[in-house]
């Protein structure tokens, strides 16, 4: 019995000092800035050292990565300068000075801090998150844009870069664009989405090609010619019943594009193949080309093209030739645009697979680059027929510069 009694005492007696050891109410739990797994997915650690919940965008130049993309204080806000290193710095006497004391650690955005498919802004020495800037946005670089292409002097014309670089995609019609943006000729062979204001059009309204108009802005692409709403296009299709693809000048803002427009058809001549032609203006489509370098073979008119595939045939007097798309100057044209010629090789490689020379390909064009077999396109979905995952972007390997199929980034 009296065992029994000491064992019950000391039970009795740890619990009495368990309860004195550990406090009722436990310290809240206090997060690390910066540190792997402070906070669970969908939130990050504030100042403070507390838990919050992502934000849609970086709150204050702070060292916190509030939007939690993984990329500390970009394009956080500042009432001076630019956000570095977790400090408003502004430029002065060609460096930088901070704007409060102490001093800024030295950063500079390079591949190290700022790895692909991010890339740094020279302007603001910030690294700008690959694959999040829309379609018209801000960008530096191709990797950036959520389009996969930033548009570059020599891709468009000058004129369009006045406010700097931007986000684009290779386009048909103004409908592919997104709103506020129209699908204009860049004169290099490709049309490209590009804001109307851009363009000195200060409206885009939603009447479709074709469709009686009393001012530009009422159509969706922002053209009216002859009180009928005007459009580009890369090939018929484009154009609805009544309306052919056709190399053409139309007024654009305060300005003229030449290059591939909806017209309406005119005339006995037509874009396909075997219709034999003395110039340009005896074909609908505008494009009037000998078919080949023999001079006892006709001239032809050429259809506007998006792939070599869908070219087909063209028979001259002396034999049958295989056509591809090609970028080309039409006769008298001032604007290069993407139309079927001679010269495929029947039996060549299609997108996608390798090549060593143009003549390997079925296109005729071989990107030396990559060592792949590469096409004219106008849209992904050129490309991705023969080749999956490849996309219709602006070449930076083939002149002209205009859009062709090109792998994944």
């Amino acid at each position: 019995m009296r065992l029994r009694a000491l064992a019950l005492f000391a039970v009795l007696a740890f619990a009495t000092a368990c309860s004195t050891i550990v406090p009722a109410d436990l310290p809240s739990f206090s997060c690390l800035v910066g540190a792997d797994g402070a906070c669970a997915t969908g939130e990050y650690c504030s100042t403070s050292g507390a838990c919050r919940t992502c934000e849609s965008s970086e709150l204050t130049c702070d060292g916190v990565d509030e939007d939690c993309d993984g990329i500390v204080d970009n394009l956080a806000p500042c009432a001076e300068g630019t956000c570095i290193a977790g400090r408003c710095v502004v430029a002065e006497d060609g460096g930088p000075r901070p704007d409060a004391a102490p001093p800024p650690d030295v950063y500079t955005c390079g591949p190290a801090n700022c790895p692909s498919p991010s890339a740094c802004d020279t302007k603001t020495n910030a690294c700008v998150r690959g694959n999040s800037v829309p379609e018209g946005g801000s960008c530096v670089a191709d990797t950036v844009c959520t389009t996969g292409s930033c548009a570059t002097a020599g891709m468009v014309p000058s004129t369009w870069l006045d406010a700097g670089r931007f986000c684009t995609k290779a386009c048909c019609t103004s409908n592919d664009c997104a709103a506020g943006s129209v699908c204009a000729n860049a004169g290099t062979g490709g049309r490209y989405c590009v804001k109307s204001t851009l363009l000195g059009i200060s409206a885009v309204g939603t009447k479709a090609i074709g469709d009686s108009c009393q001012s530009a802005e009422s159509c969706r692409s922002g053209r009216c010619e002859s009180g009928t709403c005007a459009d580009t296009c890369c090939t018929d299709a484009s154009c609805g019943s009544g309306r052919r693809c056709a190399v053409s000048s139309v007024t654009t803002g305060t300005g003229s594009s030449v290059g591939l427009h909806c017209r309406p058809t005119s005339g006995s001549a037509n874009t396909a193949a075997n219709r034999r032609c003395t110039d340009s203006s005896a074909c609908t489509s505008g494009i009037c080309r000998q078919v080949s370098t023999n001079l006892l073979e006709p001239s032809l008119c050429m259809a506007p093209c998006c792939s070599s595939a869908a070219c087909g045939a063209a028979a001259g007097f002396l034999s049958i030739y295989t056509l591809r798309c090609s970028y080309e100057r039409p006769e008298g044209a001032t604007a290069v645009v993407a139309s079927c010629r001679e010269g495929a090789n029947a039996s060549g490689k299609r997108i996608g697979e390798a090549c060593t020379v143009d003549g390997d390909c079925f296109s005729n064009q071989c990107d030396s680059m990559i060592g792949k077999c590469t096409d004219v396109c106008c849209s992904d979905d050129d490309c991705a027929r023969e080749a999956a995952g490849w996309r219709c972007l602006p070449s930076s390997t083939k002149s002209p510069y205009a859009p062709r199929c090109q792998p994944p980034r």
